[in-house]
């Protein structure tokens, strides 16, 4: 079995603090659909705290017989996005993704490559920015018996500088995983774990400490409550002040229902509370 990519080396931990909160939003919306030859298409929106709406809307196309995943979008920054995917290229498990992106108002452009190998105990990943840089992005982690390790780094050609450097290690157990990761050249710590205690309840902990902006790190802690198969709550607190509750209910096959607060207890008179819900519609 091959082993997370570098950025997913702690993908249990934050996916317990940041995914199904709904308060960074008043408004989310999203609707998905299929045809009867497999075309799928998204429409997603977003109002923001300021009174903005951000939208997407996206086609994406399946050759599952050779592996093929095309996709289209555009969205309301004015970006048009095209991108097609490759599994098993050339080799099972090497991935070839390659993205082109638009904005018709400044004629600006950018295109990227995407090069990902999965096999037992190894995972390489390889990007390259074609238009601006160029510059060369990569990461490796290589695992056995549950233990990782791994590394990125990221490379400027036009300037023949180094952008970035991380180290990384960690465990990925049958209810538990734990990471420890070095970012933004070895200079910001960050500690992460995800304990899975039963079917019902899962609990997760991360500390993240920057060396060039804080003297202490900032903690967060969170969990998981299964009601029902359709009903789930979430809370988390961080050192920071801040502490955030939601609610995740499916009201019918299909539809799907988020609410989630965010109290800052260090400011309660202040105006920085934020409150959101979300709606996704699988049609």
């Amino acid at each position: 079995m091959a082993p997370p990519s570098f950025q997913d080396i702690p993908k249990a931990a934050s996916d317990t603090l940041n995914k199904e909160f709904y308060h960074s939003a008043p408004v989310n919306l999203e609707v998905k659909s299929r045809s009867k030859d497999g075309v799928q298409f998204i429409a997603k929106g977003k109002s923001e705290p300021s009174g903005n709406v951000n939208g997407n809307i996206e086609a994406k196309v399946l050759n599952k017989l050779h592996g093929v995943v095309l996709t289209q979008s555009w969205n309301t920054s004015n970006a048009i996005e095209l991108k097609v995917e490759v599994e098993d290229f050339v080799g099972k498990g090497l991935k070839l993704e390659g993205s082109t992106q638009f904005f018709p108002n400044s004629l600006k452009k950018a295109a990227k490559l995407n090069l990902s190998l999965r096999q037992p105990g190894f995972h390489g990943k390889a990007l390259v920015d074609i238009l601006n840089g160029p510059s060369f992005f990569g990461d490796v982690v290589v695992g056995r018996n549950g233990v990782l390790a791994g590394a990125e780094v990221g490379y400027d050609f036009q300037v023949g500088r180094i952008l970035k450097y991380s180290l990384g290690t960690g465990y990925i157990g049958r209810d538990y995983s734990a990471s420890v990761i070095a970012n933004n050249k070895l200079s910001s710590f960050g500690v992460s774990y995800s304990h899975r205690i039963s079917e019902r309840v899962e609990v997760a902990a991360k500390s993240q400490w920057d060396t060039k902006t804080s003297n202490e790190p900032q903690i967060e802690f969170g969990g998981k409550y299964k009601l029902d198969a359709g009903t789930s709550l979430k809370g988390k607190v961080s050192s920071v002040g801040t502490v955030a509750l939601s609610l995740n209910h499916l009201l019918r096959p299909g539809v799907q229902f988020g609410f989630g607060v965010q109290v800052n207890t260090k400011s309660l008179n202040e105006p920085v509370h934020k409150a959101g819900l979300s709606l996704t519609l699988d049609l």
